[in-house]
């Protein structure tokens, strides 16, 4: 379900489903400060021309955007070389402390979708140096939410019923709330009895049970850690001035925070919001 492809600049980009918009992506920009990084005018053009030319016979405008965001990808170093040549690949730099056998491990490269073999692999590095044998191998350790996933969908629709009637939800929430946290959503289930089990008024695809739980769990600082990474609330589009005001009340209930803090933290993830905005791209040379 997604489109790869090469621009005639020779860049790779793709374009797929996401949370009920179309996630285009991505550029290819050295950074010297990760911090500064911004979704820039260009980038934006640049990406809405590329799925012009991917698919001529439907027109996209600025208009339709919901969010832009920028993250920073770590790369080798690569003096002089095109930056879309230079290696995606992860690897472990091997070096000494000056004038020692004493070994040091860097490690280069890397992303997300890569994180667990990176981790792996690493390990191994580490393990060969210490003369010690692997025991536990994490290749195919189920995490999180996968851990005991049913495997076929008569199995998937059995735990999502008994799901409903251990949580006391309907059949829907309950599939909802699967599909969002997979076999990890029976963490929530004390969070979710009573007030709990109420849908918000703005999103009532969340409810106030999840913002609680999350809060307790996740270690949310920042309102803007509760909208922005720790659910898909931004990503969904779904966020505005009055969804910040909403989620700001039950985290200030379950973080204990003052009015005082609850205002700065409801202006500081309107910020953020404004931040993602595509009326709020500038120039790259701004950066």
């Amino acid at each position: 379900r997604m489109l790869y492809f090469g621009t005639r600049d020779g860049r790779f980009n793709l374009v797929y489903p996401f949370f009920g918009n179309v996630l285009v992506g991505s550029t290819d920009i050295a950074i010297k400060d990760p911090d500064l990084a911004h979704c820039s005018t260009e980038e934006a053009d640049y990406l809405l021309d590329a799925v012009r030319q991917i698919l001529p016979g439907i027109p996209v405008s600025r208009d339709e955007v919901v969010l832009t965001y920028c993250g920073v990808r770590p790369l080798p170093r690569a003096e002089g070389k095109d930056i879309g040549a230079v290696t995606r690949d992860h690897a472990i730099g091997r070096d000494t402390l000056p004038g020692t056998a004493i070994p040091v491990l860097s490690l280069i490269g890397g992303k997300w979708t890569t994180h667990r073999a990176f981790s792996e692999q690493s390990a191994d590095a580490v393990l060969t140096h210490l003369g010690k044998p692997r025991t536990v191998t994490t290749a195919d350790m189920p995490i999180g939410g996968g851990r005991n996933y049913p495997q076929d969908e008569a199995t998937r629709m059995a735990f999502v019923e008994r799901l409903a009637r251990e949580l006391d939800v309907s059949a829907d929430r309950a599939g909802i709330l699967f599909d969002r946290y997979g076999t990890s959503v029976m963490a929530l289930k004390a969070d979710l009895s009573g007030e709990g089990r109420t849908a918000l008024r703005l999103l009532p695809g969340y409810c106030v049970g999840e913002i609680i739980h999350i809060c307790r769990t996740e270690q949310v600082r920042r309102l803007a850690d509760l909208l922005l990474r720790r659910t898909a609330i931004t990503m969904e589009g779904l966020l505005t001035p009055d969804v910040i005001s909403e989620t700001a009340e039950i985290a200030a209930r379950t973080l204990a925070w003052n009015d005082k803090r609850k205002q700065a933290e409801m202006a500081f993830a309107e910020a953020e919001m404004a931040r993602r905005s595509i009326t709020n791209t500038r120039p790259e040379q701004a950066a």
